[in-house]
């Protein structure tokens, strides 16, 4: 299944999947974004498959973030296993 990208009011919602096909395109325009913007919110309410590559991807996402001192939220059901994934990988 293909990942779709849509904005609203300055939140990115993503309905699909996120996987081996989809990951790199997905990091590609996000990591543009963040390049832009110094805060991004990206909703998974829509998400219907993420494997473990997109899990990886998202958290690639988020550590460019916080190396770059920029702020990216993610919201929606699951996004609570993307910041718990991160924080186990990067303990405080």
């Amino acid at each position: 299944m293909s990942l779709k990208i849509t904005e609203k009011e300055g939140t990115f919602y993503l309905d699909g999947s996120i996987n081996t096909l989809t990951s790199s395109l997905l990091e590609n325009h996000f990591t543009h974004l963040l390049y832009l913007n110094n805060e991004l919110t990206i909703n998974i309410e829509g998400v219907n498959e993420i494997n473990s590559n997109g899990v990886s991807t998202l958290l690639d996402l988020y550590f460019k973030a916080s190396k770059n001192n920029k702020r990216l939220w993610f919201t929606g059901y699951g996004s609570k296993d993307i910041y718990n994934q991160y924080n186990s990988l990067n303990p405080v």
